[in-house]
């Protein structure tokens, strides 16, 4: 046993009376003292502690002031006697001397821990104790100590054990005694489960049943099998059964530590399989996998006994039916019955494909269309599992042959799979079903063999993907499914186009000789057009003649055009003349005026939820803020009467559920619209967004520092995209998607002027963020889009930010006053100046006296004085960026768009302009 000896050292520290005595007594000066001045002896120890001195004394004399405990001889020899403490002196001539303070311990000799080995599971603790010998050992302390903490861990003897596996636990003096405990960690078995508690086997058939022994942590995971029947089913020691003969038998699995769980087995009577079928051929991918599902009569209770056979095992095995390809090439697998009836399926074996495209990759159809979707693979490869997946069944639905359905309005993306995991995605817009369609030629003149193109069109908030054409009379007129209509002989035939809902536009065509007209007449000598429109001249020829030598020509081609068959397209505001020409020079003419394009049709509520028996006043507005009425009365209508119907004054009443649109029309055609939903579901009726908490709670902030010191705008914009569930970082926003410009040339107007990343650079204003929104949001094929507010009230603001709606706004740093600074000539001609302090924040919504933003200079919440921030606000030109989503959004975001809808729209103001 190793004893312990703690000598404590004070160096060059001398007693100021040593030294006294030392310079009064030395012939030179010179001095000594005890090398330790503190000493730690086990009792029964001797040692001798050294002088520190460069000179010899002879007449050194030694004393201790308890020498029952600590003795000394006169060469210095000290002797610890019992337990205690002395004081051991040295003196030359009675005047120098040195002193060291002696203790007397008892050491430890031994220690015992209470137990040497323990088994304990995950969790579990045990509580270790350990003895000191002897018992009146001054030094108590033990320390304990784990050989790995992740099995047990140990604190003041107190085991717990982790994870299951076997680890030693120490107790140790600071002498270093030491004792140890074995510490084994199990985790027992709590239950056992079977792949299947009942199943049919044939006689001689075999199954492999399975057992799972629960948790997967158990250390002991052996299990005993037993059949309670074994002349009927037998059972290996590893869970396979074999039938013997007919009848039940139960297979019961154990635990070492007793639990179990049994299966039923019945073996029925065989009865006589007389035919048995696969299908003929399939065509796998090279490392697939298919199970054949075999059709025998007459249709068997259970599993019937197979024989499975591959003719090349180098292309394709076979595993109780289920193949597995090898490699490439053709082989031919047989299922054979135990009384010999037999069937074979040919495999063919190609490469497996490395990509997968999706025809259309982009798609629009109306609500109840169907079409099916193209899937297409590398030449010879091949997967015979193709699975098809819709983001948003309640809008698309898809069938595994690749069929869509549209079922609301909104988007959804449709993606096809492969066995390898390969995929493609097509991008699906449903819109209403058509209600109209219209053509762009209602009568065509046609002499024999010429070919013509018959164009349809539809409301652009619905859709017909499908859309066919018949002739009424194909021996005088065809028409193939493009619209293309082919003259074949004289006589007059009905061109009818028709949308899947059936919807249908008619085209009356005549087909006659080619002979010049001699005459020609416009039906109508003056004919106005709004902005955009097209309108179809009519015109009269002279009997028996065809209008194919007819010359049209505009005077003022600014103001509009008019094709070679009299189609007129409106360009601009204005008045020209139209002519028609024969061969033999003679005309007529049709005055064309065009008026401005009329303004945007808009309803305050894009959607509404209500019950049936349930009534609301659709209302409109025009957004350049012509009075309702200003271009005729307005006309509703809906697409679904027995669900919607709507009054001559725009009151919609609910009838059943289900989903409609309601239309309003002026007299220039404009069109707006309310999706309405009729339902029971109390928890669409009763959602409010006035149960959700503040924005300022639920917003993240985003800090600017240190990647773009500059980036106060981009980095706004960057949280309010994350805010709507855009997983996108600021620097890829900066990077990739804001427009830039150098320093002194650019218009902050129109890009950002320097770099965002660099501290030497300006900003930019909301147009330019408005933009890079845009893109960012376009390319993920969103229905969000951002919008400016130039010149929008500062009190109109929180019309957004109490419906859900987060408001990037321009102010100042810190809101401190702002001021013009540098000007400069941009390389779009404009001179531009900048205003010092510029900076952007989001806007959150208020509070009393004060406004809580979300500032990219602290990433965090920040709170203004809401006076000062109005100041700063309008000082910044009354700049705001909004995000707002259209179409396929939730609920709740439509509902924000209904609430926000009359109180922003205000003036000539053009956010809701699409």
């Amino acid at each position: 046993m190793a004893v312990l000896v703690l000598l404590t050292m004070t160096i060059g520290l001398l007693l100021p009376r040593t030294i006294a005595l030392a310079a009064e007594t030395a012939d030179k000066e010179t001095v000594f003292a005890f090398e330790q001045t503190n000493v730690t002896l086990n009792v029964g120890q001797q040692t001798r502690i050294p002088l520190l001195t460069d000179t010899v004394y002879p007449n050194i004399i030694y004393k201790s002031n308890k020498p029952d405990i600590i003795s000394v001889d006169n060469i210095g020899t000290i002797t610890a006697l019992q337990q205690g403490i002395a004081t051991i002196t040295a003196k030359v001539n009675n005047q120098i001397y040195t002193r060291c303070i002696v203790r007397a311990v008892i050491p430890v000799t031994g220690l015992t821990i209470t137990k040497h080995s323990i088994t304990l599971s995950p969790g579990k603790t045990f509580r270790l104790r350990a003895s000191i010998q002897p018992t009146n050992s001054n030094d108590k302390r033990i320390f304990w100590r784990t050989r790995s903490d992740s099995i047990a861990k140990v604190e003041n003897g107190l085991v717990t054990a982790v994870a299951n596996g076997m680890t030693i636990v120490s107790a140790e003096t600071s002498n270093g005694c030491i004792d140890y405990c074995v510490v084994i960690v199990k985790t027992p078995a709590a239950a056992v489960t079977l792949n299947t508690d009942k199943l049919t086997l044939y006689k001689g058939e075999t199954y492999t049943l399975k057992a799972t022994v629960l948790p997967e942590t158990a250390s002991n995971k052996t299990v005993t099998w037993s059949s309670s029947h074994p002349e009927i089913v037998t059972v290996s020691k590893t869970g396979v059964l074999k039938a013997v003969s007919a009848g039940t038998a139960t297979i019961r699995v154990k635990t070492a530590n007793g639990l179990s769980a049994s299966a039923v087995v019945n073996v029925p009577q065989e009865e006589a399989i007389t035919a048995i079928s696969l299908p003929s051929k399939i065509t796998l991918g090279l490392s697939e996998s298919h199970t054949l599902s075999p059709v025998i009569t007459p249709t068997p209770v259970g599993r019937p006994s197979l024989t499975w056979r591959s003719s090349d095992i180098h292309v394709a095995t076979v595993v109780s039916g289920t193949i597995y390809t090898n490699g490439v090439g053709t082989a031919v697998i047989t299922a054979k019955t135990a009384n010999g009836k037999s069937a074979s399926c040919t495999v063919t074996v190609k490469n497996q494909p490395d990509s997968v495209a999706l025809s259309p990759s982009a798609i629009t159809i109306g609500i109840g269309e169907n079409v099916r979707l193209t899937t297409t693979l590398p030449q010879n490869t091949a997967s015979y599992a193709v699975t098809y997946t819709s983001s948003d069944d309640s809008v698309c639905s898809v069938s595994q042959s690749g069929s869509i359905g549209g079922k609301k309005i909104g988007s959804a993306k449709i993606t096809v799979r492969l066995f390898n995991g390969k995929t493609a995605v097509t991008t699906v817009w449903v819109k209403a079903s058509p209600t109209s369609m219209t053509l762009d030629n209602y009568q065509l003149t046609l002499t024999p063999g010429a070919v013509r193109r018959l164009n349809t069109y539809i409301d652009s908030n619905q859709a017909s993907y499908k859309r066919g054409f018949i002739s009424s009379n194909t021996a005088v007129a065809t028409v193939d499914n493009n619209g293309n209509i082919t003259a074949k002989a004289i006589g007059t035939a009905t061109i009818t186009a028709y949308t899947f809902n059936g919807i249908t536009a008619a085209c009356r065509v005549t087909v006659q000789t080619a002979q010049r007209p001699a005459t020609v007449t416009f039906k109508q000598s003056s004919v106005t057009l709004y902005e955009g429109r097209n309108l179809q001249l009519e015109t009269v020829l002279s009997e028996g003649t065809a209008p194919a030598y007819l010359i049209y020509t505009c005077a003022d081609t600014d103001i509009c055009t008019v094709s070679s068959t009299g189609l007129v397209k409106a360009l601009k505001e204005g008045q020209t003349t139209v002519t028609v020409t024969t061969p033999d020079n003679k005309k007529s003419t049709c005055t064309v005026t065009v008026k401005k394009a009329p303004p945007m049709l808009c309803a305050y509520v894009t959607k509404k939820i209500i019950a049936p028996g349930q009534t609301f006043k659709i209302e409109c507005y025009y957004d350049n803020g012509a009075p309702v009425g200003s271009y005729g009365t307005l006309t509703y209508s809906s697409t679904n009467t027995k669900m919607c119907a709507v009054t001559p004054d725009g009151r919609v009443l609910g009838i059943s559920t289900g989903s409609v649109l309601i239309y309003a029309a002026d007299s220039t055609g404009q069109k707006a619209s309310c999706y309405v939903t009729v339902t029971t579901n109390t928890d669409l009726l009763n959602s409010d967004l006035s149960c959700q908490p503040p924005l300022y709670q639920t917003f993240q902030p985003v800090s600017q520092y240190p990647e773009l010191p500059t980036g106060c705008e981009v980095t706004a914009l960057t949280s309010v995209l994350n805010f709507f569930g855009f997983n996108v970082d600021k620097g890829t926003l900066s990077d990739d998607y804001l427009d830039k410009g150098p320093v002194f040339r650019t218009d902050f107007n129109e890009a950002f002027v320097g770099d965002p990343r660099s501290e030497y650079s300006y900003g930019c204003y909301a147009p330019v963020i408005e933009k890079a929104a845009n893109k960012y949001l376009s390319e993920r094929f969103s229905a969000f889009r951002a919008f400016k507010c130039i010149g929008l009230d500062f009190d109109s603001l929180f019309n957004f930010t109490d419906n859900g709606i987060p408001v990037i706004v321009w102010t100042t740093l810190n809101l401190v006053p702002g001021y013009y600074t540098d000007t400069w000539t941009a390389d779009n001609g404009n001179t531009v100046t900048w205003y010092r302090n510029e900076h952007c924040m989001v806007l959150l919504g208020d509070d009393d006296d004060k406004v809580y933003t979300a500032d990219p200079t602290t990433g965090r919440i920040v709170t203004y004085d809401k006076s000062l921030f109005e100041t700063r606000y309008n000082e910044l030109f009354r700049q705001a960026v909004v995000i707002l989503s259209f179409g396929t959004v939730s609920l709740c975001r439509s509902r924000i768009i209904e609430a926000i809808g009359r109180k922003v729209v205000t003036g000539n103001n053009q956010l809701w302009k699409l």
